[in-house]
């Protein structure tokens, strides 16, 4: 029996099980319980076993049906729109704080005909919005939590817990595999997870392919695709690839091939802003990919790092009053990167790349791409020198997000 088939037998008996976040040596872990089967002694063990706050995988339509609302519209600290108002079973008994309270709050909003009056706010269980498409779009732990129900045959709402050490800190790998088999418990990671529903399953369709595109930068071709989750466009623009039979994916290119995966930022662009550097990083990707005369451009739609345009522009009014680009994010209620690379990994698999030079100063965006399965065998930095209306933002870039960013963008002194 396959990992894969081991985990999913035992959510389905009522069994914890743990998910890795990945396969990296230094991963961490948490289990998951299915919210249909929680009992008393099922929730306890999860409490004596790991820590922290118990927390609720959901799809979106379960959160739509129970009027979940975002925790970031009840708080001003920062949030995202995932992360919902923690609840209760409105009959609970007591506190709601019990295992056996917290196993009925699991049941009810694991049930498809519960309704919002069967709930009460604030309470125990947290629940988390997973994104639609599952781990295809996010390779987080909630979205392999709900794609494990779902391939359990079971409602899409599971139990999340963090395992912890003695010191309170992230258990990590290799202990954690040890620790999950010395108490009987199934693993799998997000990787295998991914692997899987990417041998099955696809998730963006090509509506337009092999378009010529003379640019500036030389001559590319056009690919355009539409995602099978919420209809939203993405375009490709490639170079040095020859044109494949029809819409068909493209069999697998044995070179490693330069990508640009950039999001979308109509300001910096279309418009030029001098705020940030992204219009200066799209024409230098586009100008390397031309000078070799091989490459792909993956254009994103996940303006201002996923908040969307009109709460960019919000930022950048809190910006004016002296936050940082994090903060701005952060005060209004958003983490401080939203954004998701399941679709741009399935763009490039179906164009053909498996190993890529990725054009990027972004350590997460070598992280989200990697957790699909396609090799990044060099990183190529984008080197574009600060300005005077941007380096406070590259700053920012650099020692709160990690963008590895060389004097030869950043000032010495700065």
């Amino acid at each position: 029996m396959d990992k894969l088939t081991t985990v999913i037998e035992a959510l389905r008996q009522g069994q914890p099980v743990l998910l890795l976040t990945s396969d990296e040596p230094d991963s961490e872990g948490e289990l998951l319980l299915l919210a249909e089967t929680a009992t008393q002694e099922g929730v306890n063990r999860l409490l004596t076993l790991a820590c922290g706050n118990l927390r609720v995988a959901l799809a979106g339509e379960h959160c739509d049906r129970l009027a979940l609302t975002p925790e970031a519209a009840a708080s001003r600290r920062p949030s995202n729109e995932r992360a919902l108002i923690p609840v209760d079973a409105a009959r609970a008994l007591t506190t709601g704080i019990s295992a056996a309270e917290r196993a009925r709050t699991l049941r009810t909003l694991a049930d498809p005909g519960s309704r919002p009056e069967d709930l009460s706010r604030p309470g125990h269980v947290f629940p988390v919005r997973a994104t639609d498409g599952g781990v295809l779009a996010r390779a987080g732990s909630v979205e392999a939590a709900v794609d494990l129900a779902r391939l359990a045959g079971c409602q899409p709402a599971v139990a999340v817990m963090g395992v912890l050490d003695e010191a309170g800190e992230f258990l990590r790998q290799p202990t954690l595999t040890a620790w999950a088999a010395g108490h009987g418990i199934a693993a799998l990671s997000i990787d295998d997870l991914i692997a899987h529903r990417r041998r099955n399953e696809c998730l963006i369709e090509p509506l337009e392919l092999d378009v010529p595109m003379p640019t500036r930068f030389g001559l590319f071709s056009a690919h355009l695709f539409r995602s099978k989750v919420d209809a939203h466009e993405t375009v490709a623009l490639s170079i040095g690839l020859p044109a494949g039979a029809g819409q068909m994916p493209r069999p697998p290119r044995p070179e490693i091939i330069p990508v640009r995966v950039h999001s979308e930022c109509l300001t910096g662009d279309v418009f030029h802003s001098l705020r940030c550097d992204c219009g200066p990083q799209l024409d230098h990707a586009l100008g390397i990919l031309g000078e070799r005369g091989l490459g792909v451009l993956v254009y994103l739609r996940q303006e201002g790092r996923g908040i969307g345009l009109a709460n960019k522009l919000r930022a950048y009014r809190l910006q004016d009053s002296g936050l940082d680009t994090v903060e701005a994010n952060q005060a209004l209620g958003f983490a401080d990167d939203l954004r998701e690379y399941g679709i741009g990994a399935q763009v490039l698999t179906h164009l053909g790349v498996r190993r890529m030079a990725l054009l990027s100063n972004n350590p997460r965006k070598l992280r989200g791409l990697a957790a699909y399965g396609i090799e990044i065998a060099e990183q190529v930095p984008i080197e574009v020198p600060a300005t005077a209306s941007n380096l406070r933002y590259l700053m920012t870039k650099r020692d709160k997000l990690g963008h590895t960013l060389s004097r030869a963008v950043l000032p010495e002194d700065s």
